[in-house]
């Protein structure tokens, strides 16, 4: 399929999925909110009678007039008096019925969104956005604060793919920011560690694997550039990501990462050895490019991991392989001027699905398991206690021991204290995940005298040969000392405008907190001043 039609088709699809119906008093609102209630030529209408009711005035008191000046003033001052007070009345009542049709508008929207977004703002603010990118910038309006890094993430990656590369720096820029406050101690992150808050209800950060993969594509968009320093600086933080969680640290082992490390020093004549080691410690089949190898080839296979809730409360957190796609392997084939082609086989850099399922090389059954056990305990006391106390209150009342009735009583309603404890607490697993991730990274390199003198193809090769899949070029770049070129077997704008588990109901997003709403609502004002549009165009390859 040719790109151009694959964008076509994605951005037809998505406009169907997120498009809203724009009700009346959503767009009545927005049409009151950008006039003034009063108006400019009511208002200066004012204004000028006022100053001359004041000149008036001043010029009397001030005196020094003949007869005739003061009788011919006093006259003016009297017309401009009721004048004034006529616009003046006029002026009040405009606004009054400004504010009483604002307030009747905006109460009858709370009824249904809450303190927002509303449907005319939603197609307001996506009205300047690529049309390949509204679904995304549809979700990141929506969705507020609480899935602002997700969001972020997942329009980062399709602006990429789409060639939108301005917009795909500012998505990860911000998504970065997002993460690193996040680990950085604050209050917000205490929260959302809480046994007694519903683990979707915080604001969505990612596991290890999704932060890291954050760092990883603002890191190709440096190389697209040119930028090695920048480059090698954020992969060295998304390597950071990877070994951090909410509760402990893990020896990172995200080869890819170590793999561009290098790849970036060597870009600036530098010696690359010591994270090219590092990489091949974790996968022995990567091998440090050859010295005058001058042109990186990535291509990313399949989907990434599906997260599920399993346990009794749903409180483990657990990932999936999505087996949907069949292909395993990647090669570039190089067709030069004359015609002549040349063959490169990639090796796997790293899975993310690995990556999602280990800690520390080490594989995981789960997480969040503390909390599940803490339910646990909490029932279990909840449980016993209410049946000892009853059977205690039970035999007091038939021996006619009235104190240990009512000790009896009292035990049981500890009980019922504990397990209304354990019903509040709510740890079920976080769900949410960056939906169109790849599951592998898969690199080679080669020697050309520049990226743009040649054509690039890629064939994607599965257990049973090879795979009919999308085969052109998304980001093509470098500069004379370097080239990349980054491939996908499956696009990330194939995906659905909001990731699965993501997106609220109106009905929960307008019954949460005011704080809550307010906060999504000062985000959303954020987005309406620093959002890039449609002016930063998709540059050809």
């Amino acid at each position: 399929m040719q790109k151009s039609t694959l964008l076509a088709t994605v951005a037809i699809c998505g406009l169907v999925a997120f498009t809203p119906v724009v009700a009346d008093d959503s767009a009545a609102l927005l049409a009151l909110r950008s006039q003034p209630a009063v108006s400019q030529d009511a208002l200066a209408h004012e204004q000028q009678l006022q100053a001359r009711h004041d000149y008036l005035k001043t010029t009397l008191k001030a005196g020094g007039l003949s007869k005739a000046e003061k009788k011919q003033m006093k006259a003016d001052l009297k017309v401009v008096k009721k004048e004034l007070k006529a616009v003046k009345k006029a002026n009040k009542k405009a606004q009054k019925a400004y504010d009483k049709r604002l307030a009747s508008l905006t109460k009858n929207l709370r009824k249904q969104y809450g303190m927002g977004p509303y449907p005319a703002e939603i197609s307001n603010f996506v009205a300047d956005k690529p049309e390949v990118l509204k679904p995304f910038y549809s979700s990141l309006f929506i969705e507020g604060e609480r899935n602002a890094t997700l969001n972020l993430n997942r329009l980062g990656l399709a602006a990429m793919e789409a060639g939108y590369y301005g917009h795909a720096e500012w998505a990860f820029d911000r998504a970065i920011d997002k993460i690193e406050a996040i680990y950085a101690d604050n209050p917000q992150a205490k929260a959302a560690k809480s046994k007694f808050k519903e683990e979707s209800v915080k604001d969505f950060k990612g596991e290890p694997y999704e932060r890291a993969m954050a760092y990883y594509y603002r890191g190709l968009l440096y190389l697209r550039i040119g930028d090695y320093e920048n480059a090698r600086a954020v992969f060295r933080a998304g390597e950071y990501q990877d070994s951090v969680s909410d509760l402990e640290e893990f020896q990172a082992d995200f080869a890819v990462l170590n793999y561009l490390d290098g790849w970036a020093l060597q870009c600036q004549g530098r010696n690359g050895e010591e994270p090219f080691r590092r990489a091949n410690e974790v996968r022995p089949n990567l091998a440090a490019p050859a010295p005058e190898n001058n042109t990186l080839m990535i291509s990313e296979l399949g989907a990434g991991p599906q997260k599920i809730g399993e346990g009794k409360y749903n409180e483990i957190l657990k990932f999936e392989k999505d087996e949907r796609f069949g292909e395993t392997n990647a090669r570039f084939i190089v067709e030069n001027r004359t015609g002549a082609t040349t063959e490169f086989t990639n090796e796997i850099a790293s899975s993310v699905y690995w990556q999602s399922s280990t800690r520390g090389g080490r594989p995981i059954d789960g997480l969040l398991e503390g909390k599940a056990s803490f339910k646990e305990t909490t029932d279990a006391i909840g449980d016993g206690l209410a049946t000892v106390g009853t059977g205690v209150a039970l035999a007091g009342l038939a021996s006619g021991d009235s104190d240990a009735a009512l000790i009896g009583a009292g035990v049981a309603i500890i009980g019922g204290i504990f397990s209304a404890v354990s019903a509040s607490s709510k740890p079920q697993a976080d769900t949410r995940m960056w939906d169109n991730l790849p599951d592998l990274v898969t690199v080679s390199t080669g020697a050309f005298r520049s990226v743009g003198e040649y054509r690039y193809s890629t064939v994607y090769s599965g257990p049973h040969g090879d795979i009919a899949s999308p085969s052109e070029v998304y980001m093509m770049g470098g500069d004379d000392t370097c080239g990349i070129i980054w491939t996908r077997s499956r696009s990330a704008l194939n995906v659905p405008e909001s990731s699965p588990g993501a997106r609220m109901t109106w009905k929960k997003m307008r019954k949460q907190k005011k704080r809550v709403q307010q906060k999504d609502m000062n985000f959303r004002n954020w987005l309406l001043v620093e959002a890039p549009i449609d002016t930063l165009q998709a540059e050809l390859r």
